[in-house]
Parts: C-alpha cells; sequence; structure tokens
C-alpha cells in the first residue's frame, strides 16, 4: 500500500486549465499505477445511471462501478460512483459518456485504496508519510 500512497508528481495537471475543478491526473497514468503495483485488477459496472434530458433523451451520467483489486496479499473488492462532466453536451453519445463516468469511477476507487487520494486531500494529504513511518 506504500507505493500507491506515493503521491503523483509530474503528471498532475491543473483542473482551472482544462475548466476542471481541482488538480487531476489522466485517468491512463492512474490504470498504469495500479497495474504497475498490483498486477491485473477485475472491473464490474455494477449499475449505468441515466437522467432524461428534454432534448436528448435518456443520457448517461453516471456509473457504480467495483474494482477487485489484490493489495498487500488480500483481495479487495472496491465500489465508487463516477459521473460525466458535462453530460449534456451535444455531439456525445451514451458509450462516450460511460466511458467518462467509469474512467472518473477508477480514479475514484483507486483513490479509496490511496492512489491519487493526495489530490483529493489536497494541503490535508498525510498517508505516505504516515505508511513510512510504520
Amino acid at each position: 500500500m506504500n507505493d500507491l500512497a506515493k503521491p503523483f508528481t509530474s503528471l498532475v495537471k491543473s483542473g482551472s486549465d482544462a475548466g476542471k475543478f481541482g488538480d487531476y491526473v489522466e485517468h491512463s497514468a492512474v490504470n498504469q499505477r495500479l497495474l504497475a503495483h498490483l498486477g491485473p485488477f477485475d472491473q464490474r459496472v455494477i449499475e449505468v445511471v441515466y437522467d432524461i434530458h428534454p432534448d436528448l433523451g435518456q443520457v448517461c451520467t453516471g456509473v457504480i462501478l467495483e474494482l477487485g483489486l489484490r493489495i498487500d496479499g488480500e483481495y479487495r473488492m472496491i465500489q465508487e460512483v463516477g459521473d460525466v462532466e458535462h453530460p449534456f453536451r451535444k455531439g456525445r453519445t451514451n458509450g462516450d459518456r460511460l466511458k467518462m463516468a467509469t474512467s472518473d469511477a477508477i480514479k475514484r476507487c483507486a483513490m479509496r485504496v490511496g492512489l491519487g487520494l493526495h489530490l483529493y486531500a489536497q494541503n490535508d494529504y498525510f498517508l505516505d508519510k504516515l505508511l513510512e513511518e510504520k
């Protein structure tokens, strides 16, 4: 778990540059760190969340995702919700939206096991130092 808790450094992007809230890393960076430290993992969509838009009809706005991860020799199941930024933007398909929501949910599942948690905690992040002391 120590390796998962280490902050991303050079890969962090400013959310304000991309119109996002807070700093972030790309989905691919989170996926690579998960694979590098934990190996292949299981992923299962529990539920796709839809909202009705007056012009677009039924629109995918989120997903509940479950990841199965082997951490320190123990298999763990983590569930999280991912959402779609600007789900009603024209030109997007529900498939595109589902991919966006899944990427967000993977990042949130990873955060639950320490990976990328510093992006959510900001100045209150201490997990990496706490684990080093043990």
